[in-house]
């Protein structure tokens, strides 16, 4: 029996894993439950575990076989946002659900330990499992996962995240740049407020934010390299509370991203810049709180084609995706060792409306699941065993 067929017996129990996640739905570092439910799951298999990074759980396969090892990682948030799906496995805790999909990497990564665990004595190094809390938490728990050790004596890493925007089996991927850095900001635009009948009175900070969020919107064009792609965007504006009455100060907050590490350490400068002169013209005042997010996501091209071949080798088609400019907290680990991320298609065969990723009507086809346990298990074991038989 290949390894896709060991990993379609497992289906029912992969599913019942995501779904019995799916019901209890924690935010990051806060993964009680789940966290658990990975450990009872690890002991049952008979796997060597400790805990990291609050809720987060490190197992190792076959650590007699020394360094080198391979990192296979799943992460185990939610995310505030409502379920509108109306499945009976629907989450049972008001305004936070699986919309992100990650219950799917937890069942799938403990589906392919249990894949491993079959072939364990053809391993040529040891597997090391991380199940990571709040990577939806910014800057993401993968750095503190680094931080108490999860990486010592790995050599590779992989991960993937299902996405519905791709067919069943179907893999996004690209080599280089693939997701962005992400930072977020807050600016506070401080004036001197008055009666909204008398603005000639005062420095208004609402008329000053306008200004500096239309200033904002120009360093993509005015900047920075319009080939450099670059996104700044401010998603909450805040201040004032009645109609007649210009405030003191005006709170904004966005986020900021990029596919190029140089930019990434620079735009932080240029919004200061941007918003303070902005704001400076029209006699108020702005400063900048930023928050670091995550660095660039970038696939090294030998794990890019590792990862690649395996998935080809199990009947899936791969497609070179276009970059993205969401985050995502496993470019921390690909910081440190090279490695390679994907997106695993999870839209059946596009004749459902199964919403986007975030989305509260998430609909992800669990038929899509054996595969991308057994993506993951041969990252370990290929090619000391056949995938398909």
């Amino acid at each position: 029996m290949g390894l896709l067929a060991e990993a379609g017996a497992l289906s029912e129990r992969i599913v019942g894993t995501r779904r019995a996640i799916h019901r209890h739905p924690e935010i990051g570092f806060n993964e009680e439950r789940t966290s658990a439910l990975v450990a009872e799951r690890l002991g049952e298999l008979g796997v060597e575990f400790a805990k990291m990074a609050g809720t987060g759980l490190v197992a190792t396969i076959r650590p007699d076989l020394g360094a080198s090892a391979v990192a296979l990682r799943a992460d185990m948030d939610a995310i505030p946002v409502p379920e509108e799906t109306g499945f009976d496995f629907a989450s049972e805790v008001e305004g936070i659900s699986h919309a992100c999909g990650h219950d799917s990497h937890v069942a799938m990564l403990l589906a392919a330990a249990e894949l491993i665990l079959a072939h364990a004595e053809e391993l040529e190094h040891p597997v090391k499992l991380l199940f990571q809390p709040a990577e939806e938490v910014v800057p993401g728990g993968a750095r503190k996962m680094i931080e108490e050790g999860c990486l010592e004596g790995v050599a590779e890493i992989h991960g993937i995240h299902v996405n519905p925007d791709h067919l069943t089996g179907e893999l996004g991927v690209r080599v280089g740049p693939m997701m962005a850095a992400m930072d977020s900001f807050a600016l506070t635009v401080t004036g001197r407020g008055g009666h909204g009948a008398m603005p000639h009175q005062t420095r208004d900070p609402v008329h000053a934010s306008a200004r500096v969020i239309t200033a904002l919107q120009q360093i993509s064009s005015r900047r920075v390299d319009p080939l450099d792609p670059v996104v700044v965007s401010v998603c909450a504006v805040h201040g004032g509370n009645a109609f007649n009455v210009i405030p003191d100060k005006v709170e904004m907050k966005g986020t900021c991203r990029t596919l190029s590490a140089s930019l990434h350490e620079k735009l932080p400068g240029m919004i200061e810049e941007v918003a303070t002169r902005a704001a400076q013209a029209c006699g108020c005042e702005a400063e900048l709180g930023l928050d670091r997010g995550t660095p660039v996501l970038e696939n090294e091209r030998g794990s890019y084609e590792k990862l690649t071949g395996r998935f080809r080798s199990l009947g899936g088609t791969v497609h070179e995706i276009q970059p993205t400019m969401g985050g995502e907290d496993f470019a921390y680990y690909l910081q440190k060792v090279p490695g390679a991320f994907a997106f695993l298609g999870v839209g059946g065969d596009g004749s459902v409306d199964r919403a986007k990723l975030h989305s509260g009507r998430l609909n992800i086809d669990e038929e899509a699941l054996p595969l991308g346990a057994a993506l993951l298990a041969s990252m370990a074991l290929a090619p000391a065993l056949e995938l398909v038989e």
